[in-house]
Order: C-alpha cells, then structure tokens, then sequence
C-alpha cells in the first residue's frame, strides 16, 4: 500500500436525513467527476470475514474493485446513504474509498450512492427490494 495522506472533506457534513437516520449533504457545490471524499478503510483479514459477515458490520463492509479483499470503509462513505439513481459513487482499494461524483450536487442535497445489495440483503434490513 502507498502511504496517502488523508484530508478532512470540506464539501460535505453530516446530518439527519428524513426517513433515514443521518445522511450525508454538500455544503458546497460539488462538480460531476469531482472527488468528494477520499475515506481510509481498515483491510479485513480473511480470517475475520465470516465473522463480520454475521454481524451487523456486513453491511458497511465493500469488496475491493480486485474482488480481492473486503475493507470496511471510515470516514462520510460510511453514513451515505442508497439511492436508486445515486449522484455518487465510489472505487475500493485496500487502504481508501474514493467517492466521486457522478452528476453535479448542489448545496443542500443529499450525497448518494448505490449499495450493490440484491433483495435479500434489504429484507434483512428490513427494507424493500429494489429493482
């Protein structure tokens, strides 16, 4: 892994997000293609994965974009929220997410991304299936 040094994002916050819990918002305008948040991630050994797997931390872990490893991601990347037609999305390496946008947010919108979960991970939520 290459040493990166991580930076505190400036064009998001945190907030209550109705009908969600918390969620993440731009408090600046933020640029398609432009990079929102680079999140350090803790790699998860190969030994722990069935462990995570079967607690509720299953569902901040992502799979590296090698399918090599998961990571479980730090940082806003873990409090965004799914969108169907997200305005984010985000590439997985083993020591950082990287979230780009996708389309230009605007101040006050909610940052968004598609979890990649098939139906039986939203039924375990408790949530609907998504298309």
């Amino acid at each position: 892994m290459r040493k990166f040094k991580f930076k505190t994002p400036t064009k998001i916050e945190v907030r209550h997000s109705p009908g969600k819990g918390r969620g993440v918002f731009a408090v600046k305008a933020i640029r398609t293609k432009e990079v929102i948040e680079v999140a350090p991630s803790l790699l998860v050994p190969r030994k722990d994965e069935k462990l995570l797997e079967a607690s509720f931390l299953k569902h901040y872990m992502f799979q590296t974009d090698d399918g090599r490893h998961y990571v479980v991601g730090m940082g806003y990347v873990a409090i965004a929220n799914h969108a169907d037609d997200p305005n984010a999305a985000f590439d997985v390496i083993e020591d950082k997410v990287i979230v780009r946008a996708i389309k230009n947010i605007a101040i006050g919108k909610e940052v968004t991304v598609d979890y990649g979960w098939d139906e039986s991970e939203w039924r375990e939520i408790g949530g609907q299936a998504r298309k």
